[in-house]
């Protein structure tokens, strides 16, 4: 059975935040980014999005990162995960759900150790999913233009340099104004019209551009398990169980600021459809466990 990249970056292009962001979606980049994640060793993968109305961080950015954690950890390749500090409560609760157990490493506001020292982990691939980027003016802004620069640790650097050493990047955006825009800069800042002081400077090898950040994780998790011919760890009652598990542990919906188990504005239901839509790409034996509708 063959994938069709096509109709998956298709699918990922669905706007329902209207954002426009989501044209960017590259069937060729999602197809690179994927054969990159299964080559790799260890992955290190960046996450946590600060919203500075609620001063808490999103329910958009844990959920992709994890599923694709538990599909990375189910073939072999180990993931680590960086974010802030302020965000390691959410990143346990969606961890202790579905009994994921990684290395969790939280990091200080503007305080995260240098590059070189964050390399020394050695990733093979580093990605982020829907993590504050820095814009031409030095700042760290959200959807609504507020730099949120002192609440978040700056990991551009971790990324240019990886960019410099031949280490693989990977960015999940759906904004603009996320890590790995960069290399898509003038394209985000016509999309983004009158917002495009936001769009996110710092570039990335491989961008995947999609509707919500959390589906280009699924949509990865969904290729790693196909490309090694595993089932998926990831069902949609074991997504259900994360979101109820962060949202307990503070984390908001990006669009409303408030803590309800929705994803930038969107009820749980388009989440766990996207999640269906996306993994019926996949032939029935990696699908998971359980998932008689499938």
């Amino acid at each position: 059975m063959e994938i069709s990249y096509q109709e998956l970056a298709k699918l990922l292009a669905s706007d329902p935040g209207r954002r426009r962001i989501p044209a960017l979606a590259c069937p060729q980049a999602l197809a690179d980014a994927a054969q990159a994640l299964i080559q790799a060793r260890k992955v290190v993968l960046v996450s946590g999005f600060y919203i500075g109305r609620a001063g808490a961080w999103e329910t958009d950015g844990p959920l992709g990162t994890l599923v694709l954690a538990l599909a990375l950890k189910q073939v072999g390749i180990e993931p680590v995960i960086f974010t802030d500090t302020g965000a390691v409560a959410i990143f346990e609760a969606g961890m202790a759900a579905i009994d994921l157990q990684v290395q969790l490493c939280g990091f200080d506001a503007q305080a995260a150790p240098g590059a070189e020292q964050l390399l020394q982990h050695q990733p093979d691939v580093i990605i982020a999913i829907e993590r504050n980027g820095q814009a031409e003016d030095g700042k760290y802004y959200n959807a609504s233009g507020v730099d949120v620069a002192t609440q978040v640790a700056h990991f551009d650097p971790l990324f240019l340099t990886a960019n410099a050493r031949g280490v693989i990047t990977i960015a999940v955006g759906d904004g603009g104004n996320e890590l790995g825009f960069g290399n898509h800069l003038a394209e985000a800042r016509v999309l983004l019209g009158e917002s495009k002081q936001i769009a996110c400077v710092t570039p990335a090898k491989y961008l995947v551009a999609c509707g919500v950040s959390n589906w280009g994780g699924y949509a990865l998790a969904a290729l790693v398990a196909w490309l090694n011919r595993s089932r998926l760890a990831c069902s949609k009652e074991m997504l259900t169980e994360v979101l109820t598990s962060i949202v307990a542990a503070c984390a908001v919906d990006g669009v409303s600021g408030r803590r309800t188990p929705s994803v930038d504005g969107l009820p749980l239901t388009i989440e766990l459809e996207m999640f269906t839509q996306l993994t019926n790409f996949l032939p029935p034996y990696i699908k998971a466990a359980g998932e008689a509708d499938w």
